[in-house]
């Protein structure tokens, strides 16, 4: 199967996406700064995936989180981020 980036792992919605994900055979890589979300929602996930701790605005993290993906479902909630979504 593919491998899948996903931004708001810690949050309700990114943490059932990432489940459904590896459910379907993906590997996912996520990555979360958890101003929003829980530990809770990410433990739901489980260990199966590599998780950065960061804000996707990052020049650091968000590279890391989506090297070598081949899709990237965004839903952190980051309202400064729509012009790097949109590229």
């Amino acid at each position: 199967m593919g491998h899948a980036a996903v931004t708001g792992c810690a949050g309700f919605i990114g943490s059932r996406v990432t489940a459904e994900l590896l459910h379907r055979g993906y590997r996912a890589c996520v990555i979360d700064n958890s101003t929003t979300g829980s530990r809770e929602n990410v433990a739901v996930v489980g260990s199966d995936v590599s998780l950065v701790e960061g804000h996707i605005r990052s020049c650091e993290h968000a590279p890391v989180a989506t090297k070598g993906v081949d899709c990237e479902i965004h839903v952190a909630p980051c309202r400064e981020c729509a012009p790097w979504m949109t590229r």
